[in-house]
């Protein structure tokens, strides 16, 4: 069995193109290799399944931290999407999509163990389910005050002297 692993789209990072609502021939350019058996994405962060017009399986696991529905009432921050994939014998013989609540308050708590980065854009997210990620100016309120561009500076300076 030959599987592709990509964000999106091979050539494309970005963009709506593998939303469920979109053509099939859309999906069709996820597997363009006749030898892809299963191309697995994960840019929507909404579980899908669905097949290419060749019959090539596509699965979208959904999103371990930032899971995503259309629908405002079955959208829900407290859930952690996956699946579990058996292959035995180069077929797919078992898939499970899997939605698994998990403890906000200690993802939180470790989070800020762990020192990470843009800690009240995180917590916001973790509350509300809103995202910020393209949001320049209010991410660059947080950017300033605790000098993520001197982080990074410093870091692939010292990235860089090591290798």
């Amino acid at each position: 069995m030959i599987v592709s692993l990509a964000h999106n789209l091979p050539d494309k990072n970005h963009g709506h193109a593998l939303y469920p609502d979109q053509p099939q021939l859309n999906f069709d350019q996820i597997a363009p290799d006749s030898q892809i058996d299963l191309a697995v994405y994960g840019h929507t962060h909404q579980q899908l399944l669905r097949y290419t017009s060749n019959g090539q399986v596509i699965l979208n696991p959904g999103s371990i931290g930032q899971a995503y529905s259309p629908r405002p009432h079955l959208q829900t921050t407290t859930y952690a999407d996956y699946a579990l994939l058996q292959l035995n014998d180069g077929a797919i013989t078992d898939l499970d999509l899997r939605q698994v609540p998990y403890d906000v308050s200690a993802e939180l708590s470790l989070a800020k163990q762990q020192q990470l980065p843009y800690p009240e854009v995180y917590t916001k997210l973790r509350h509300t389910g809103a995202t910020s990620t393209h949001n320049a100016a209010y991410l660059k309120q947080f950017e300033q005050r605790h000098d993520y561009q001197q982080e990074v500076a410093e870091f692939l300076h010292k990235y860089r002297h090591q290798h």
